[in-house]
C-alpha cells in the first residue's frame, strides 16, 4: 500500500521540540531549517553526511573528496585511472549499503579489494561516517526523520546509547491512491499535456521538476508564456 507523505509543516511540528533533527534527505534537511521560529547556534536539520563533514574537522587533518581519492590511488597503485574510477565508485556504492568497509570485501573482486586498505588513507566523509563518534552529540535531544529510508551507512552516525531519540515517520496512515497516469507517445504530446492542464487559477500551486539540462525547459516556458503564465525558474530541488 502507497501512503500519503506528510507535509513539511507536519513534520516540523512533530520534532520543532527537538535540539536536532537527523533526516537523509538533503531538501527536507533545509526545508526545515528555513522554518526555525527563533535563532539558535546550529542547524536544527541534518544529514548524515553532513554531520560527518562536521565532525571530520576534529579527527582528519585533510578530508578527500572521491574525485581526489581517484586520483590519489591512480598515482599510488599505477593502475589506469578507468579501472581505478570504476573500482571506487562500486566500493562506494557496496560501502553505503554495508555500513562497514571491511564488509565490503563479500562483494568485491581481488583487485577491488586490494583497494580497500588505501581508503583508510585518504579519509572521506564516508569513513568519517563509518568510524563516527556519538559523544560528539553531547547532551543533545535528537529526532530522525524517516529512519527507513536511511542506508547503513547512514545509520552509522544515528546515536545509539546514552540519548533520547524518537523515530519520526514521514508517512501518514492514509493510503495514496493514484487516481490516473498517463502514457504518451511523443515529447510534443507530454509537453502539450503539460501546458494543457496549468491556468491561471492553479499556476501559483504548480511545479514542473526537470532536469537543467532538460530540452522541454525552454519549450514549456515559452508555451506558458503564451498563455499569459510567469515561470519562475529554481535551480535547487529545495526551492
Amino acid at each position: 500500500m502507497l501512503r500519503r507523505s506528510k507535509s513539511i509543516l507536519q513534520i516540523y511540528e512533530e520534532t520543532k521540540q527537538y535540539d536536532l533533527v537527523i533526516t537523509n534527505d538533503a531538501p527536507l534537511a533545509t526545508g526545515l531549517n528555513k522554518l526555525i521560529e527563533k535563532p539558535r547556534l546550529e542547524y536544527f536539520a541534518l544529514t548524515p553526511k553532513q554531520i560527518a563533514s562536521k565532525y571530520a574537522v576534529t579527527i582528519y587533518d585533510k578530508l578527500y573528496t572521491k574525485a581526489e581519492i581517484i586520483l590519489e590511488i591512480t598515482k599510488k597503485t599505477g593502475r589506469s585511472l578507468p579501472e581505478v574510477h570504476q573500482s571506487i565508485e562500486k566500493i562506494f556504492d557496496v560501502w553505503n549499503n554495508t555500513g562497514l568497509i571491511e564488509s565490503c570485501e563479500l562483494y568485491l573482486m581481488q583487485g577491488e579489494k586490494e583497494l580497500l586498505p588505501l581508503l583508510k588513507q585518504y579519509p572521506s566523509v564516508e569513513l568519517a561516517m563509518e568510524e563516527f563518534n556519538e559523544d560528539y552529540f553531547g547532551n543533545k535531544n535528537i529526532a530522525v526523520a524517516g529512519f527507513e529510508l536511511f542506508t547503513e551507512l547512514d545509520r552509522q552516525v544515528l546515536p545509539k546509547r546514552n540519548l533520547i531519540t524518537q523515530n519520526i515517520s514521514l508517512f501518514t496512515d492514509e493510503e495514496l491512491k493514484i487516481e490516473k497516469t498517463y502514457i504518451f507517445s511523443s515529447a510534443n504530446d507530454l509537453i502539450n499535456s503539460t501546458v494543457s492542464i496549468i491556468n491561471s487559477e492553479n499556476a501559483d500551486e504548480t511545479a514542473i521538476i526537470l532536469n537543467n539540462e532538460s530540452d522541454y525547459l525552454e519549450i514549456l516556458k515559452t508555451r506558458l508564456n503564451e498563455k499569459g503564465i510567469i515561470c519562475e525558474i529554481r535551480s535547487m530541488i529545495s526551492d
